[in-house]
């Protein structure tokens, strides 16, 4: 009996560790994963964060400049990368103004949009990985942690 306790402590300790401290690695994986075209210079590197703007969810997001600009860029990604490596990725440009953004460009004060080119603003892309997560405890009470 006193084993059984011991196994299901340390299985309870295994998968707080994982829940406070290793959830962001799957994300930072996929995100890093995905096949840029060889030109690309990572501008920001990949971070993670927990938002619950709207809904619950897992945001990662990674900034890159690529000359050949988005178009090329997302067409480049769908292009070479699998359905599944996909699935909660998106490639987006990094100007505009996002209510759960990461990174946003408009409060950064590296990248002046106003004093470049379309064609310079376009070479801007960011890498977005978004994962809503439903059926956690406090998604359906009044609390929030």
């Amino acid at each position: 009996m006193k084993k059984i306790r011991k196994l299901i402590f340390a299985l309870i300790l295994i998968v707080l560790f994982y829940f406070i401290f290793c959830w962001k690695i799957p994300v930072i994986l996929s995100i890093n994963g995905i096949k840029l075209p060889e030109n690309c210079e990572v501008i920001y590197d990949t971070k993670v964060e927990f938002s619950d703007v709207y809904e619950d969810k897992i945001l990662g997001e990674k900034v890159v400049r690529c000359d050949e600009g988005y178009e090329y860029v997302k067409k480049y990604v769908e292009e070479n990368n699998s359905t599944s490596q996909l699935e909660y990725i998106s490639v987006t440009g990094y100007f505009g103004m996002w209510d759960d953004a990461v990174y946003d460009s408009e409060f950064d004060n590296n990248f002046k949009s106003w004093n470049m080119s379309d064609d310079e603003r376009d070479q801007y892309i960011k890498i977005r990985y978004r994962k809503e997560i439903f059926g956690m405890p406090w998604h359906y009470m009044d609390i929030y942690i």
